[in-house]
């Protein structure tokens, strides 16, 4: 069950890589993109990418520094559930670098405390080999 997931989250990664942030990995600037999906069994129920030049005030709030959304703070924030709920889920983070790899996602320092309040099921993240770790 877990890995046709897993290959279902890496599918819409990289299909929505040209969607977003100018044109994907056309911009030059990008070092990479990250993806944060909440999860309930085998269905994705809501995913969100890291925002540059976008704040939110729940960013200054969690320490965050610039104008820059984390993925995992953006996909908690705009889950169109209650948020009682997340308790109930699990969180994958992938990053695709800009050579279209699969790269590190593990959350920083303050994204591992936020995402910590919510007491998810299980916390998911890609390793800088590619593969995928619990958190």
């Amino acid at each position: 069950m877990r890995a046709s997931l897993r290959e279902k989250i890496t599918r819409i990664a990289y299909q929505n890589l040209y969607k977003h942030h100018d044109k994907g990995l056309n911009n030059k600037r990008k070092r990479s993109f990250h993806y944060t999906f909440l999860t309930l069994r085998n269905n994705i129920l809501h995913w969100e990418i890291n925002l540059e030049n976008k704040s939110h005030p729940e960013s200054f709030r969690q320490g965050y520094f610039g104008s820059t959304q984390h993925s995992e703070l953006r996909a908690i924030v705009t889950f169109p559930h209650p948020t009682n709920i997340l308790n109930k889920l699990d969180l994958w983070n992938i990053r695709i670098n800009r050579h279209n790899e699969v790269a590190n996602s593990r959350p920083c320092e303050r994204c591992e405390d936020f995402i910590s309040e919510f007491n998810f099921r299980h916390i998911f993240y890609t390793n800088s080999k590619g593969c995928w770790e619990l958190l």
